[in-house]
């Protein structure tokens, strides 16, 4: 039934019904699925605006209809999964692709000029080192004073590019003085040459690796974030916040954080398992095993 349809069957079976409960009905479909299941009762007073409602929503159902659940609103839990799954590889994908480039970026002019270049970027490292993840990620998200999934990506993209700053300058330090190096600068090729086609094809493979990895790091910490209240508003089809909603429940209706949480566990298992898997194809030692 579409809201329309709901407006209309509500008004001829109902002598006024509050707009405020409308504009309500129609939130669920916007967040990821919700299923709804309402009675109504009217009574009409002459001409003044009063309404005798009731509303029965379909908590914490199970089988046949909603085969994980609903949750403390009647939300369908399989339907706000999978719809939350776009949201956090979205943001964990992003985080990852923008922290990699900006990170390689700057740590590959560290290592390749050093000096007070170098000197510069690593002690910014170093600030950003002195603080744990999240609560740097939490006090970015505060500065920015805006609750979304678009805030926590910014914070995490802030946060995380440090990390592979100092992983590309470590490949390019040990990198710049061999002896195929030599060969290209004595051969007159540019600076942002021998880095772009000469030092960062043969020191990527140590970047995928990590990258992949810290897709599902990105996942968990942004999960976590939006747990602890830095998340979207409330509402948002998002892993951590149905694990948040959940935990008041956790004893009548576990299935509420239960399911979520399996969700995230194995996403980040499997881009650890996939990581794993890259290192060992690209690592010339393992594959001699």
């Amino acid at each position: 039934m579409t809201v329309s349809q709901r407006q209309s069957y509500l008004y001829a079976n109902a002598s006024v019904v509050d707009e405020s409960l409308l504009q309500y009905i129609e939130l669920p479909d916007e967040t990821g699925g919700y299923v709804w299941e309402l009675q109504f009762t009217a009574s009409q007073k002459t001409n003044a605006w009063s309404v005798n409602t009731r509303v029965v929503i379909s908590y914490f159902s199970i089988f046949p209809v909603h085969i994980w659940g609903t949750d403390s609103y009647g939300g369908d839990i399989y339907s706000r999964i999978i719809w939350g799954a776009q949201e956090d590889l979205k943001i964990a994908l992003s985080v990852v692709m923008v922290a990699l480039s900006f990170g390689a970026i700057i740590g590959a002019a560290s290592g390749y000029y050093g000096g007070k270049l170098d000197e510069l970027v690593m002690r910014i490292t170093d600030i950003f080192f002195a603080f744990p993840g999240l609560v740097l990620a939490m006090a970015i998200v505060m500065a920015i004073g805006v609750r979304s999934l678009e805030t926590i990506s910014i914070a995490l993209m802030i946060t995380w590019w440090p990390t592979y700053a100092r992983l590309v300058r470590g490949q390019v330090l040990s990198e710049r003085e061999k002896l195929y190096i030599e060969a290209a600068r004595s051969s007159g090729a540019s600076d942002s040459r021998i880095l772009f086609s000469h030092i960062l094809p043969n020191t990527i493979q140590p970047v995928i690796v990590q990258a992949t990895m810290d897709i599902g790091s990105v996942l968990l910490v942004a999960a976590g974030l939006a747990f602890i209240g830095f998340g979207p508003p409330v509402g948002t089809a998002e892993w951590g916040m149905m694990i948040a909603r959940g935990q008041n429940y956790i004893l009548s209706a576990p299935w509420m954080t239960l399911y979520p949480g399996l969700a995230i566990l194995v996403t980040a298992l499997s881009f650890n398992l996939v990581g794993d898997g890259i290192r060992d194809i690209l690592d010339p030692k393992l594959r001699r095993r």
